[in-house]
């Protein structure tokens, strides 16, 4: 469960989150529609089914990019 920060310059959290939704790997709850309940009813939804908690791991570490620090740091220092 992604809550993006909503004052985030540009927006990139909420881009990011979606992107990682649009995946299959998360679900994104806008912080304008956070409550208590909201939260709660969404978590437990997703507790509830396993399969789908499973599909969204799965999806989830397809899209990772788990060297991405080091790849980045390759290019500043090609760069430089």
């Amino acid at each position: 469960m992604l809550v993006p920060y909503p004052f985030a310059t540009e927006n990139h959290q909420q881009a990011n989150a979606r992107e990682l939704e649009r995946a299959g790997g998360a679900e994104v709850l806008p912080d304008a529609q956070l409550t208590p309940g909201t939260f709660a009813a969404r978590v437990e939804s997703l507790l509830a089914d396993r399969d789908r908690l499973a599909q969204m791991r799965e999806a989830a570490f397809a899209w990772a990019k788990p060297d991405a620090a080091s790849r980045l740091a390759r290019v500043v220092v090609e760069a430089a």
